[in-house]
């Protein structure tokens, strides 16, 4: 769960840079680290686990870790689409052969799982 409040906070942090979410996420502290996002990704973490409401712990956590590993499972399947994308733009290349055959096979890997 840390791993994923983190790699959200950061995430959050860089679309907000980019102008695509709301410039309070931009917000650093004195230890470069995005405040406001980490603050508002723990926030949603404890809903999450308050809303599941089973008083088993361990299930509720085992739950979440499945959401949140689906959810980059989501983000993956985008990068590798992406990338794609980009090489349709480059002149073929051993280069972008490499590249085709890495996305080919990252976006397969992410749709398999």
């Amino acid at each position: 769960v840390q791993a994923t409040s983190m790699t959200s906070s950061q995430i959050s942090y860089g679309a907000a840079i980019d102008g695509i979410f709301p410039k309070i996420l931009k917000k650093l502290n004195k230890n470069q680290v995005p405040f406001w996002s980490v603050i508002i990704q723990n926030l949603a973490i404890t809903i999450a686990f308050i809303a599941l409401g089973d008083r088993n712990l361990i299930k509720q956590f085992e739950i979440v870790v499945e959401i949140s590993s689906v959810g980059y499972l989501i983000t993956y399947v985008f990068c590798a689409i992406s990338f794609l994308k980009i090489l349709q733009n480059e002149k073929m290349s051993l280069k972008k052969l490499m590249n085709l055959i890495v996305a080919i096979i990252s976006l397969g890997f992410s749709v398999f799982i």
